[in-house]
């Protein structure tokens, strides 16, 4: 039965893509160490599929929604990274109420992930605070040298909020960067 689910595990990574690999290759490891665990992260990646998949089509969605796949997303990542990758967020309550580009936080936490060099001497720190009018995503910076750095998802996410009459800003420094996304 085991080398069934492996089989499966094995094809449905090739469909899902890199990310996807990374997240069933963890929860086939969590399966022979804590099988509590595997049980909850197989539900939270799940539920992001499952999000991203009702969203697909949306232009906007409820802050309140975005935050709870953008934290089923935050809890897959951290079992992946371990302590190597650092996130905190804060937010204001009577922001839950605003809509936001389904997914862009969540864009925000992968770039920084695939941009930046993660170990436990240097760890990737993400800073997310939501304020009434803005979502401000800070990450510390320690690029690779080996990623290509085209901006497609940036400009894909400065697109998306232009339909809405919004812009994002982006802010880079020698020790951060970050993206400044609208509420609306």
């Amino acid at each position: 039965f085991r080398s069934q689910v492996l089989n499966l595990l094995a094809h449905v990574a090739q469909f899902l893509g890199e990310h996807q690999f990374y997240c069933l290759n963890v929860l086939s490891a969590l399966t022979y160490q804590d099988a509590g665990k595997a049980n909850l992260f197989a539900k939270k990646l799940s539920s992001v599929y499952r999000y991203l998949l009702l969203t697909q089509e949306e232009a906007k969605v409820n802050l309140q929604e975005e935050l709870d796949f953008v934290n089923a997303y935050i809890y897959l990542e951290q079992i992946r990274f371990g302590e190597t990758l650092c996130i905190h967020m804060t937010y204001d309550k009577e922001a839950l109420r605003k809509h936001i580009v389904p997914a862009s936080i969540q864009m925000l936490i992968e770039n920084a992930l695939k941009h930046n060099i993660n170990t436990r001497d240097f760890p990737l720190k993400i800073d997310i605070r939501i304020n009434k009018e803005h979502v401000i995503v800070t990450n510390n910076l320690q690029l690779r040298n080996t990623v290509n750095r085209n901006g497609v998802g940036l400009k894909n996410l400065e697109e998306q909020c232009r339909i809405h009459g919004h812009r994002i800003e982006i802010k880079k420094s020698d020790m951060d960067f970050t993206v400044v996304l609208p509420l609306f």
